[in-house]
């Protein structure tokens, strides 16, 4: 998992630790995955992994390489075989092109927003602006692609599933790294307390969803982007 240069993908996958605890795969790769769960494993444990691939189950075994208390952890596979390896590798070629790690290109945007129709009609705009866009469409897939692809600026919404944009911050905020990203909340809220308790939380901006454009997204954030 430490070696950025194996193909990985993110993946929505349930998996099963030990034969009893209930997690979820949110990338993999043919060497290891990251995998959510709020119980805390110690680097170096080795666990039991079970989990399918195209309906067919894989039980390995996995060591802690490293360790985000309450978020998840980093493993890598151990004696993996041949007949499961292939599968693995199958499914990494099949999902590689829909969801894409590490995406190169000009400014990067993490565009994060649980509404499908709406990112859309932002990233196309973004696009035709000469940006790169990342989509997610969770909060947890969002602060993985946040470690994974380290964006030039992240357009967030506060209200998303499994992890809401006030948790981001927070964790953006104790990060060296990710502090130092730019975000702008897109949202559909206007409540004084949520724009104050995000703007407290180091967002660059705050923006209602119903008064911006696309136009007046893109605009934005090169205004952020040109200030720092």
């Amino acid at each position: 998992m430490d070696n950025r240069k194996e193909k990985r993908v993110l993946i929505k996958k349930e998996v099963v630790i030990n034969d009893s605890i209930k997690a979820y795969v949110l990338d993999i790769s043919k060497g290891g995955m990251y995998i959510y769960t709020q119980v805390e494993f110690i680097t170096g444990a080795i666990l039991k992994l079970s989990f399918d691939v195209d309906n067919r189950p894989i039980k390995i075994k996995a060591k802690v390489q490293h360790a985000q208390p309450g978020i998840g952890i980093g493993v890598k596979f151990i004696g993996l075989s041949r007949q499961d390896s292939i599968k693995i590798n199958d499914l990494l070629e099949r999902l590689h092109h829909v969801y894409p790690v590490g995406v190169s290109g000009k400014k990067k945007v993490l565009l994060v927003d649980n509404d499908p129709q709406s990112r859309t009609v932002y990233k196309i705009r973004l696009l035709q602006d000469d940006f790169t866009v990342i989509e997610a469409s969770n909060g947890l897939e969002a602060f993985k692609l946040l470690q994974d692809s380290m964006p030039d600026i992240v357009v967030l919404d506060l209200w998303l599933d499994s992890m809401d944009g006030f948790k981001i911050l927070q964790l953006m905020q104790m990060n060296p790294d990710l502090k130092m990203i730019p975000v702008l909340i897109l949202s559909t809220r206007c409540v004084p307390l949520d724009i104050e308790k995000a703007m407290a939380l180091g967002a660059k901006d705050y923006l209602l969803k119903m008064t911006t454009t696309p136009l007046k997204l893109s605009e934005k954030i090169r205004a952020i982007l040109g200030s720092l």
